[in-house]
C-alpha cells in the first residue's frame, strides 16, 4: 500500500505515459480519500467521481471493452466503485476492513520459530500473548506503556503510540581530547573517565 498509494505517484511521474499516469492517479486519489478515518460527504462525492472515472478508463485502456479481455479486469477494480456507497452503511473502510486482522496474522507468522510444527507453535505464541494481556488487564502496574513515562531519562520525550523520541547520538565512540576529558572530569568529579565516549546532542 505504501508503494502503490504513497510513493507510486512520485516515483512513476514522467516514467508512465500521460494516459496511464492520469488513470493511475485517479485511483490513488480516490483510494486515499477512502483510507481516511473521517470522510466528509464532499470526500465521498470526489472519491466516487475519481474511482468511477478510473474504472471506465481502465477498461478502455487495458481491455478496449472487449469481452475476450474481461479477465484483465480483476474484481478489485470493480469493487472500488462500491467503496463510497459502503462508507454510508459501514463507515470508513479503514475501520471495517480486514487489514488489521491481516496485519495481526502477519505479526503472528513472524513469531513462528519451529517450522516443523508451525500451527502448534503459533497457537502457543497466541496463548502466551493472551496470558500477557490478561495479566496486564488485572494488574495495571505490569503495563510497560504506563511505567515507561516515569522511567524516561532526562530530555527524552514520549510521543503517540508508546514511542519515545530519542536524542541523536554517535554510532561509535570517539577518542576524547585532553580539554574534553578535563571538562567532563570537572563536571562529573565522581565519574571515572574513559578514553572513548559516545556523544549525544
Amino acid at each position: 500500500m505504501l508503494y502503490l498509494y504513497g510513493l507510486g505517484p512520485g516515483l512513476l511521474y514522467n516514467i508512465l505515459s500521460a494516459v496511464y499516469y492520469m488513470n493511475y492517479c485517479k485511483m490513488v486519489y480516490g483510494v486515499c480519500l477512502m483510507n481516511q478515518h473521517r470522510i466528509t460527504r464532499d470526500n465521498l462525492c470526489q472519491a466516487y467521481l475519481a474511482l468511477t472515472s478510473f474504472t471506465q478508463e481502465y477498461e478502455m485502456i487495458y481491455c478496449q471493452h472487449l469481452a475476450t479481455q474481461i479477465h484483465f479486469v480483476q474484481p478489485y477494480i470493480h469493487s472500488l466503485v462500491h467503496l463510497p456507497h459502503e462508507v454510508v452503511c459501514l463507515g470508513p473502510p479503514i475501520c471495517s476492513s480486514q487489514w488489521t486482522l491481516e496485519h495481526t496474522i502477519g505479526n503472528l507468522g513472524e513469531e513462528i520459530k519451529q517450522h516443523s510444527n508451525p500451527f502448534a507453535n503459533l497457537s502457543q505464541h497466541r496463548i502466551r500473548r493472551m496470558h500477557t494481556n490478561a495479566l496486564v488487564t488485572m494488574m495495571l502496574d505490569l503495563d510497560l506503556k504506563r511505567t515507561t513515562k516515569a522511567a524516561l531519562p532526562h530530555g527524552l520525550r514520549e510521543v503517540r503510540g508508546g514511542f519515545i523520541l530519542l536524542h541523536p547520538g554517535e554510532e561509535a565512540p570517539h577518542a576524547l581530547q585532553d580539554c574534553e576529558a578535563a571538562a567532563l572530569q570537572e563536571f562529573f568529579p565522581s565519574a571515572q573517565m574513559e578514553d572513548q565516549v559516545c556523544m549525544h546532542c
